[in-house]
């Protein structure tokens, strides 16, 4: 497999002109060696973000949703308590610090289509270093070494 999509080059030029662009392609192929190892700790740090990246979002959404969910319980369970129908009398503000961290804690649950496609992203590298489909030399190691 070659490095280079020849499909791209003049084939109205001489058959002389057409070697020597073959002539080049198969040089750069014998010379250019990916490199295994860092391949491999890109594809272990990749496969690291996106559960990571996956269970953040999850995490945040669950967080976000029964946080909110028990406050609303607190203050209705504290209105019947006192005999207030918080349907009509003003509410209290939210602690700002509180009410702070619950808003960018739901903008973050709700950056599911950035995370989970970075993640589908870095799942994609890992496949194509894995498969050997990102300039494999073909002897079943990425750069020729074991």
């Amino acid at each position: 497999m070659s490095v280079f999509d020849m499909t791209g080059i003049p084939d109205d030029g001489s058959l002389e002109d057409q070697l020597k662009w073959r002539r080049f392609a198969d040089r750069v192929d014998r010379l250019f060696k990916p490199s295994g190892r860092k391949r491999a700790e890109l594809a272990k740090a990749l496969a690291a973000y996106a559960k990571a990246a996956r269970d953040a979002r999850r995490l945040a959404c669950e967080l976000w949703a029964s946080e909110t969910e028990w406050f609303e319980g607190c203050k209705r369970r504290a209105a019947d308590e006192q005999d207030i129908d918080l349907e009509y009398d003003p509410e209290p503000d939210t602690d700002p610090e509180l009410d702070m961290f619950w808003e960018r804690l739901e903008e973050f649950a709700d950056c599911e289509e950035t995370l989970l496609e970075s993640a589908q992203t870095a799942d994609t590298i890992i496949r194509l270093v894995a498969g050997g489909n990102a300039g494999s030399d073909g002897r079943g190691t990425v750069d020729g070494r074991p």
